[in-house]
């Protein structure tokens, strides 16, 4: 019983939280609401407005193709997948938005270099660029065109 009356009255001192000032900040300017539950105030928190870019690492560099492999966990285990798109099909991009050339793609990755992939063949929101460093290289445009997976345990 005293349990169920301490979560009470912490969830009364949360949703309080979105009263006006009383003490701790300017006289009747709005405090920040707060997270309850599950809920979030998308006044406070701005969210994405896409779904999250991918990381993968490029296994190979080639003049007209990458190799990008991607390592994920499955319900049934470890899964790594290749893909191998042509470097004219798709678009490069530095974090800050700037398009990258061919040649300047290739002089940023080698075997073994992260990149992100947009997950939808759309930009990616800045919401997750804003983490990168400015060396980051961000792909646009990458098509699965038969993958090769391997199952490894």
């Amino acid at each position: 019983m005293r349990a169920s009356f301490s979560l009470a009255a912490c969830m009364s001192v949360l949703v309080a939280g979105t009263a006006t000032s009383g003490g701790d900040g300017e006289p009747g300017q709005k405090r920040p609401k707060q997270l309850v539950g599950n809920v979030i105030d998308q006044e406070v928190v701005k969210l994405s407005k896409g779904p999250a870019p991918r990381f993968f690492t490029v296994t190979a560099v080639g003049n007209e193709s990458l190799v990008l492999t991607e390592s994920r966990s499955t319900m049934d285990g470890f899964v790594v997948t290749s893909y191998k798109p042509v470097i004219k099909d798709i678009e490069a991009y530095d974090p800050k938005g700037k398009r990258l050339s061919a040649e300047d793609l290739l002089k940023r990755v080698k075997a073994g270099t992260m990149v992100l992939v947009a997950a939808d063949e759309k930009h990616v929101d800045p919401a997750f660029l804003s983490i990168l460093k400015d060396d980051a290289v961000v792909l646009v445009g990458v098509v699965v065109r038969g993958p090769v997976t391997l199952e490894r345990k």
